[in-house]
């Protein structure tokens, strides 16, 4: 991963892409869409970008959120 992807996941666009994938209203939309929306092309630089900042990948983050949003 380079370290701009790495900037870029650590930086705001990571928050975006967290509250992104923790809303219920946005379950259906692609990982790969969300990261491409905050910056990250490959979808594989955002995922282990967003595995190093959150200690999860992005479909355990959104699969977590989305059993807390259920209760």
């Amino acid at each position: 991963m380079s370290s701009q992807a790495a900037r870029r996941t650590a930086a705001p666009g990571c928050r975006r892409c967290r509250r992104d994938l923790a809303d219920p209203a946005q379950q259906t939309v692609p990982l790969a869409t969300i990261a491409a929306r905050w910056g990250h092309c490959r979808p594989s630089d955002f995922t282990r970008a967003f595995r190093a900042a959150t200690g999860m990948a992005p479909s355990e983050y959104r699969a977590a959120h989305a059993d807390r949003s259920r209760q």
